[in-house]
């Protein structure tokens, strides 16, 4: 069996030292983080703090950390693997690099709480460039042992598709990210798409435009779906994406607490983003003042209609990935395990 040694800096520190312990030339693909980097948003390398405010600045959403939170009134419901089965249609899947610094710990704490996949983090969790071919078996034999799968990849940037700052590091980076997608059996890699110019004679509209369907094809040809977030984009431009693309070249992930902050109806958006949908990341949060500002909370205590989305994807027949991320990685575990209870009281 292959040593949890060779790995690399994954495996041995989920988090921590990634950017510092890079060596060029490793890999193929050496260079290509640190390019990225560049595009790097606020979230610092090293993982994942509290989050809370969601503020828009400079045309691009920065997330601004501190410890104070809502608190959910349900409480922690442990219990046995498959028993979501019985009640809960959709597959569960949590945040890997919320769970612990260390990915095989993580995979252990999915495993207790019964969930039925991870979500990866390409950026400041797992980069592409940093894996080797065996890394990647002995990644697929822990979720084997564990009974879990990859349900995405999740590649933040902070710069959008329609952005030439940069623009060709960042594609190159994202392909990578896809690639990795489908090596982890995930097939599914989600992006910010960034901002969506409102005139199609925009130059960066056509510009974005290029670039998805270029991605899109590269999706094609290495089996892995390009999925831009629905929260921080407004739907009915993400329509206008769709329909400017080749069928198929692209899909939606819904982020329910950020469309609330930015002053979307996730019920709305479900209707109208219909078979688009690829996966919904199963957030709750608290409008601000202004769209664009709020504060994540924890599931069940926000503003999201949860029984209402809910019945909204059973409309339009989704019974794929509900991904849910702890607001407070401290108590990451326990707040998981009231997340899912909230859901299965739901269901």
């Amino acid at each position: 069996m292959v040593g949890d040694d060779e790995i690399g800096l994954f495996a041995s520190c989920f988090l921590g030292n990634v950017c510092r312990q890079r060596q060029a030339g490793h890999h193929p693909l050496a260079g290509l983080a640190a390019a990225a980097d560049e595009e790097a948003d606020g979230i610092p390398v090293g993982g994942k703090l509290q989050r809370g405010d969601l503020s828009q600045g400079g045309g691009h959403i920065v997330e601004y950390w501190h410890v104070k939170i809502v608190h959910s009134q349900t409480k922690p419901n442990p219990f046995r693997r498959g028993s979501l089965h019985d009640m809960f249609t959709h597959r569960l899947a949590v945040s890997a690099i919320g769970l612990s610094r260390h990915f095989r710990d993580s995979l252990k704490i999915a495993h207790s709480l019964g969930v039925d996949g991870v979500e990866v983090d390409g950026r400041y969790g797992l980069s592409p460039d940093e894996v080797s071919r065996s890394g990647l078996r002995q990644i697929r034999k822990w979720l084997d042992d564990y009974s879990l799968r990859v349900s995405a990849v999740n590649f933040p940037t902070r710069r959008g598709y329609g952005d030439p700052e940069a623009l060709e590091a960042r594609v190159t980076a994202t392909k990578a990210a896809m690639q990795l997608a489908y090596d982890l059996g995930a097939k599914l890699l989600t992006i910010h798409v960034g901002d969506i110019p409102v005139s199609e004679d925009d130059p960066e509209w056509k510009l974005l435009v290029e670039v998805l369907a270029d991605l899109g094809s590269w999706g094609d040809r290495v089996g892995t779906t390009i999925a831009v977030e629905a929260g921080r984009a407004d739907p009915e431009d993400l329509l206008r994406l769709f329909d400017a693309l080749p069928e198929g070249a692209l899909a939606c992930t819904l982020a329910t607490g950020l469309l609330v902050v930015h002053r979307h109806d996730p019920v709305e958006a479900i209707h109208q983003l219909g078979s688009h949908i690829v996966s919904v990341h199963a957030t709750d949060a608290v409008a601000g003042p202004i769209a664009g500002r709020g504060r994540a909370v924890v599931l069940g205590t926000g503003q999201v209609d949860f029984p209402a989305v809910l019945g909204s994807l059973e409309e339009h027949a989704y019974h794929g990935w509900l991904s849910l991320d702890a607001v407070e990685p401290v108590a990451a575990r326990q707040e998981i395990s009231s997340a899912i209870g909230f859901l299965q009281s739901i269901g």
